[in-house]
C-alpha cells in the first residue's frame, strides 16, 4: 500500500500545482519577473526608429488638391540610439529582478 499512497501523494500535488490560485500567481509572477529580466537586458542594446512623412498644404480646396498634384513632400527619417552610460540604472534593476525571480521561486 505504500505504492498506493505514493500515487495518492502524486495526485494531490498535482491537483495543488494546477488548481491552487496562490500557486498560480506565484508562477504567473515569475513568468512576469522573467519577462522584465529579459526587458532590463534589452535595454542595453542600440535601437532603431524608423518614420515616414507626407505633407501637401493649401488655404483652399483647389490650392490643396493642386499642392497634392505638383507640391508635396514626401520624408523617410531613421535614427539609431546607442546606449553609453545610464548610470548603473540598468545594471541596478537587472539585479533587483534576478533577486525577486530568487524570492519567488524559494
Amino acid at each position: 500500500d505504500k505504492n498506493t499512497g505514493s500515487i495518492f501523494i502524486t495526485q494531490i500535488l498535482k491537483y495543488i500545482k494546477t488548481k491552487n490560485p496562490s500557486v498560480l500567481i506565484a508562477g504567473s509572477q515569475i513568468k512576469l519577473s522573467s519577462t522584465n529580466y529579459k526587458l532590463a537586458r534589452g535595454l542595453r542594446l542600440p535601437v532603431l526608429n524608423s518614420g515616414l512623412s507626407f505633407s501637401a498644404g493649401g488655404e483652399k480646396r483647389n490650392d490643396f488638391v493642386k499642392a497634392f498634384k505638383e507640391d508635396w513632400r514626401f520624408g523617410i527619417d531613421f535614427s539609431l540610439t546607442v546606449p553609453i552610460y545610464t548610470g548603473n540604472t540598468l545594471s541596478l534593476n537587472e539585479q533587483k529582478i534576478k533577486l525577486s525571480i530568487i524570492e519567488l521561486t524559494i
